[in-house]
């Protein structure tokens, strides 16, 4: 088979995959849409051809962000190598094409297409890219077709000195670890880790702290001020195996390096305008943290994951039995919350707790891998997550934020939120096995 692929078709498989949980077959009114690589990947030597037809769609708010003045937006996902020449061309009444950086045309979009070419009349119906890959997953979009036919065709060439090389594309995504850092069985080669030890995995990774083994009342007592239902009952939990979680929330420089990478979307971690280095990565969806550790797994060797809830209480209680660390009250002086500032702060700022980790209590909250309960009934009692809940949709999230109340920020307080939102008081840290 030559590395050769026409595309035929006017069907299209609609993948909003940057905003929805996996890919579903639709047929859109609008005769557009997006392809990920779980739907229409642009594989040299394959066919695809079908017909537009009326159907009704879920999302119209999703469908306005992708439909150029009304007329068809189709996208598809061309894996390369590093250092592959590549000539794809669009023929067709009128339209353009575009190329950028996958794994979907959400993000590529966004961020910015790497080049465009546009069908100049019907005396050259055909728009042409000539790029050098730089290895990893590229969108390639046709927009502003009429309704009609049109081919694509995409050909590894020859190399070729006067093409432009782009940018990295996507690195094709992996599943993060399954499990929790505290219930996988310590690595017999890793050595032994002492409680509070700092350490890292490479210069770009979260900076992480070992979290010493114990157990403790997990939920608030039922006369603890702010206490909401879904905090208890109150029930032991032991942690069995040491591990070690993030010292800092998850930054925007570090988070960046998963992004320049490969690893993470650009079109998650907006930063406000507040900053980005040292501040906390925000408008970070579940989907995206997960995307980030399980980076962090791959380029370290080692088992990374978000923290499960009990895991992160423990943490952020490290020995204490009161409402916060800090005891029974506390003030500005000790955390980033009541809107103090009007924003996030750079990680560190306040004090740490007794484990040495630090804002646990405001500035962003933090997701947890558990998902939406109406409290512990049944809870697991060892460090695991919960197995039952709303996982489709809906994820816990800890430590409140900077534009938190106090009692919104205590050890044992909990809040449910979509696991696709993204905000600016947002984020999450990593927990990773030892």
């Amino acid at each position: 088979m030559d590395n050769k692929l026409i595309v035929k078709s006017v069907s299209i498989l609609l993948c909003v995959g940057a905003l929805l949980s996996g890919c579903t077959s639709f047929v859109s009114e609008f005769g557009y849409g997006e392809a990920a690589t779980q739907g229409r990947p642009l594989i040299p030597g394959q066919t695809l051809n079908g017909t537009i037809t009326r159907a009704d769609f879920a999302y119209p708010g999703t469908i306005d962000q992708f439909r150029p003045n009304g007329l068809q937006y189709v996208c598809h996902i061309l894996d390369t190598t590093k250092g592959s020449h590549w000539e794809i061309s669009l023929k067709a009444d009128g339209g353009s094409l575009a190329i950028g950086r996958g794994p979907t045309c959400v993000g590529a979009r966004t961020s910015g297409w790497y080049q465009t070419a546009s069908v100049e009349g019907l005396l050259n119906p055909t728009a042409t890219l000539r790029f050098i890959a730089s290895g990893g997953q590229y969108a390639v979009a046709v927009t502003s077709l009429y309704y009609g036919p049109f081919d694509i065709t995409a050909v590894e060439t020859p190399a070729n000195s006067n093409y432009a090389t782009l940018p990295p594309g996507m690195r094709q995504r992996k599943d993060p670890s399954s499990g929790t850092a505290s219930t996988t069985e310590p690595n017999a080669d890793a050595g032994v880790r002492l409680a509070a030890q700092i350490f890292r995995d490479c210069d770009t990774c979260p900076e992480l702290v070992v979290v010493p083994k114990g157990a403790f009342m997990m939920g608030s007592p039922d006369m603890e001020e702010g206490r909401t239902l879904d905090e208890g009952p109150r029930h032991k939990v032991t942690i069995n195996h040491a591990f070690a979680l993030g010292r800092f929330e998850v930054t925007f420089a570090e988070y960046d390096a998963c992004i320049a990478d490969g690893g993470c979307d650009t079109v998650a971690g907006a930063d406000a305008n507040w900053g980005r280095g040292r501040r906390p990565a925000i408008n970070v969806s579940y989907q995206n943290a997960q995307h980030y550790v399980a980076w962090l797994s791959e380029i370290t060797g080692e088992k990374y994951f978000l923290p499960s809830e009990s895991e992160w209480e423990y943490a952020a209680r490290a020995g204490t039995v009161s409402p916060w660390n800090t005891g029974n009250a506390i003030i500005t002086a000790d955390a980033n919350f009541l809107e103090t500032f009007g924003k996030t702060v750079p990680v560190g700022s306040y004090p740490p707790n007794a484990f040495n980790l630090y804002d646990m209590h405001g500035n962003v909250w933090e997701w947890t891998q558990d998902c939406m309960d109406a409290g512990y009934l049944g809870a697991p009692q060892d460090g695991s997550v919960a197995p039952a809940g709303d996982c489709g949709n809906k994820r816990i999230i800890r430590g409140g934020a900077w534009d938190s109340m106090p009692d919104k920020i205590r050890s044992a307080a909990r809040r449910v939120t979509p696991s696709y939102s993204i905000s600016g008081n947002l984020g999450f840290r990593v927990a990773r096995a030892l």
